[in-house]
């Protein structure tokens, strides 16, 4: 069984597309899903791990959808990825100690914050390819603003909603994504849906370890 073809899938297809159509407003899924998602443990077995891009489904379509141009186009759609998911602890020099890193915003309320600052963690996604690396370093549940690659900025909070489903809400100016990455023993799928156009895309990957 490949992942996107599980339980988790049937949980994304059910929940996240029904809060897709029915949020009151830009965050108001956001809020909903971090409700109820913030006393889940993610399953370290199947979040962590490196995974190969194998084959996409409509991501061309989804890029032309975001305005990327044609030749960068052709250059991302062409590669292959490879991406790590760590888990770092509180006491590892990897840790983001920098509180400024995060906002201080309305979800903020929903945050199940650990008792004892030890028990922390950060994730850090890294993806690369022939051309460069990009590292996402982030704490389930905050929501952080970055600088795009495309030189703007975005607001984005990631948060687990199921032990082998993470979810990142991605807000920016011109647009906002909902990008959601289901694990399993084989590998991941990650689905990326353009909240302003509805239109979705996704990405499989094999697992390597």
């Amino acid at each position: 069984m490949s992942p996107g073809d599980d339980i988790s899938s049937v949980w994304l297809t059910i929940q996240v597309l029904e809060n897709e159509t029915m949020a009151d407003d830009q965050h108001g899924e956001t809020k909903e899903v971090l409700q109820k998602a913030k006393k889940i443990d993610p399953d370290w077995s199947l979040v962590l791990g490196e995974f190969k891009h194998v084959r996409d489904e409509n991501f061309e379509a989804f890029l032309i959808s975001v305005g990327v141009p044609y030749f960068l186009r052709g250059l991302i759609s062409g590669s292959t990825p490879t991406v790590v998911v760590e888990r770092i602890p509180y006491d590892d020099y990897y840790y983001d100690h920098d509180i400024k890193h995060y906002l201080d915003d309305e979800y903020m309320d929903f945050v199940d914050v650990e008792a004892k600052e030890t028990e922390a963690y950060q994730i850090m996604i890294t993806s690369s390819t022939f051309l460069s690396s990009h590292l996402e370093q982030f704490r389930p549940g905050y929501t952080f603003e970055k600088m795009d690659r495309d030189g703007t900025k975005s607001q984005n909070t990631y948060v687990f909603v199921a032990p082998s489903v993470l979810v990142q809400y991605k807000h920016k100016a011109a647009y906002s994504l909902t990008i959601i990455r289901v694990f399993d023993e084989e590998g991941s799928v990650t689905t990326i849906i353009n909240k302003n156009t509805g239109l979705q895309a996704k990405r499989f990957f094999d697992r390597v370890n």
